[in-house]
C-alpha cells in the first residue's frame, strides 16, 4: 500500500487498505483507515466527488479517533478537513493540541 501511495497509485493503494480492513487485524487498523482517509483527502482535486472524498475522509478519520483519542494523525487530518472547510480557527486549534501532544516545540509564526 505504501508503495502505490508513494507513487499516486491511489486505486491500487486503496485496495490493499481496503484489503487490510476488510480482513480486521487490529494492528493494521487505525494505519489502513489513516492511509484511506489521506486517500480520499488526496483526491479533493475531482471536483464532482469533492463532498463524498471529504465526507469519507472525515468519517475515516474520527473513526480512529473514536478507538484513540491520542491518535496525532488522525487529528491532524481532522485539522486538514476543518481548514479545506474554511474553518480556519478550529483548525489551528486541532494543529495546536497535535502539536502539544506531539511534543513540537516550534512556536507559531504570526
Amino acid at each position: 500500500g505504501n508503495l502505490h501511495l508513494s507513487l499516486c497509485d491511489w486505486g491500487p493503494a486503496q485496495n490493499v487498505f481496503d484489503q487490510l480492513l476488510m480482513k480486521r487485524v487490529s494492528s493494521v487498523e487505525a494505519y489502513s483507515k489513516l492511509s484511506m482517509g489521506n486517500i480520499y483527502f488526496a483526491n479533493l482535486n475531482v471536483p464532482k466527488n469533492y463532498g463524498k472524498h471529504l465526507k469519507k475522509a472525515s468519517d475515516l478519520y474520527k473513526s480512529i479517533l473514536q478507538k484513540d483519542k491520542a491518535n496525532a494523525y488522525a487529528a491532524n487530518g481532522i485539522g486538514t478537513i476543518l481548514a479545506e472547510k474554511g474553518e480556519i480557527f478550529k483548525a489551528k486549534e486541532v494543529f495546536n493540541r497535535v502539536r502539544e501532544v506531539s511534543g513540537d516545540t516550534i512556536a507559531d509564526a504570526h
